[in-house]
């Protein structure tokens, strides 16, 4: 009995995942077209948004826009992995990307605090410490997005699962095993 009640625990608790990999395949440009307009709506409408405010950060508009660029380029490209079943490449772009991104703007502000002078040479080096996070997060989300199609097709392309059973006519647990190719 007490076999019976942990193989059926285990079978309700990956009944999911058989469930999710037996539905249907989509095609590999569907994560990346989500994931492009993920990245680009909120991207290019946080930067006109920016614009609008003459790039003043004493604005409330450049603020909201930072906020919304930054969040299409950070999530948008993991929002196409989530959408391809890529849960953890998803997870994974978006940690490094908002690494990169904000490692740029803290190590920018270590070496140029609030009250650093604009003509100072540490302004300057900050603000291009600032643009390498930035090109660093741009390059991740443009690799992301350009490798997202092959990542869904090996997804995709062959998948194994093995799933606890009980077999009542030999009142014994055992293993179910699924094999997609």
């Amino acid at each position: 009995m007490r076999h019976l009640i942990l193989c059926v625990g285990l079978s309700f608790l990956m009944a999911g995942l058989v469930h999710a990999q037996g539905r249907y395949t989509m095609s590999p440009n569907t994560p990346f077209a989500v994931g492009l307009a993920a990245t680009l709506i909120p991207a290019v409408t946080g930067i006109a948004l920016m614009a609008a405010g003459s790039f003043d950060f004493d604005n409330s508009s450049v603020e909201v826009g930072f906020l919304l660029g930054a969040g299409g380029l950070l999530l948008g490209p993991a929002i196409g992995d989530w959408t391809g079943g890529l849960v953890g490449r998803g997870f994974a772009g978006f940690g490094l990307r908002t690494l990169s991104l904000f490692g740029g703007l803290a190590a920018s502000f270590a070496i140029c605090p609030w009250d650093c002078g604009g003509n100072s040479p540490e302004a300057s080096t900050a603000g291009k410490v600032a643009i390498a996070g930035l090109g660093l997060a741009t390059g991740l989300a443009i690799w992301d997005l350009a490798t997202v199609r092959g990542a869904v097709r090996r997804n995709q392309a062959h998948r194994v699962t093995v799933m606890p059973t009980y077999i009542p006519s030999a009142r014994a647990p055992g293993l179910a095993v699924r094999v997609m190719f």
